[in-house]
């Protein structure tokens, strides 16, 4: 398990507040697509876990070894976990909230070209939402993702154990949609990715166990080479162009 440095840590400087409505996330409408004109559409393709049970945290340890986009000042390609908050199960943005943490090259909202940057995002119920730059990333490297429910509507979000920071308020408990996968905005962008050793927390608000059963392979989006599917059932994915 890696452990980011305090100097790393203190790289998470770029805080932008946007609008939700347009955010780029893998949540987004199934009419975008990989390359329409605002960079904040997307297409992706995600294992998606939607238990009848509530959980309080999601966990996915990433890995991107081929990741890129021709034009990262204005498309980006993500490897990523997801979780919906305030008990919802949605394919949509506006008045679904959630977070996710991940791998990002190239464009983000309100940022610019990040480069190859891990990252995480939030849409509260407000609806406000803000892009978190936590510091650099490198290829064919493991990152441990967590997101965790803390109490008093607030989430946290950790990397290889330690916090990156956390929700500030308007994201109720629980989740009942997790998902991790690639998500896209390019024509020809390309992504080699996995997402393993998938857990979920109680809830309970402590006790973590293996596997995202009954989860499926869901893609989105016109122009979509994203292709996700399980390696180990339940336990490990990939996703690929």
């Amino acid at each position: 398990m890696r452990v980011l440095t305090a100097k790393r840590r203190l790289l998470a400087v770029f805080v932008v507040t946007v609008a939700t409505v347009g955010t780029a996330s893998v949540l987004a409408s199934p009419a975008f697509s990989c390359a329409g004109g605002d960079p904040g559409e997307s297409c992706g393709g995600v294992i998606r876990w939607q238990p009848s049970t509530a959980y309080t945290g999601g966990l996915a340890q990433l890995r991107a070894t081929v990741q890129s986009v021709p034009s990262p000042s204005n498309s980006f390609v993500n490897q990523t976990m997801w979780i919906v908050t305030n008990n919802q199960q949605s394919g949509g943005i506006g008045g679904f909230p959630w977070i996710e943490l991940g791998i990002k090259y190239g464009w983000a909202k309100g940022v610019g070209n990040v480069g190859r940057s891990l990252y995480w995002f939030e849409s509260n119920t407000v609806p406000t939402s803000a892009m978190h730059i936590i510091g650099a990333a490198s290829l064919s490297t493991n990152y441990n993702a967590k997101i965790s429910y803390s109490g008093s509507d607030s989430w946290g979000v950790y990397v290889d154990g330690v916090q990156q920071g956390g929700t500030s308020h308007s994201q109720p408990c629980c989740t009942k949609q997790l998902q991790v996968g690639g998500e896209l905005h390019s024509a020809s962008g390309s992504l080699d990715a996995t997402g393993v050793t998938l857990q979920k927390r109680l809830g309970d608000n402590s006790t973590w166990t293996y596997d995202w059963t009954g989860g499926f392979t869901y893609t989105f989006g016109s122009g979509n080479p994203l292709v996700p599917s399980w390696t180990v059932t339940d336990k490990s994915m990939r996703v690929h162009t």
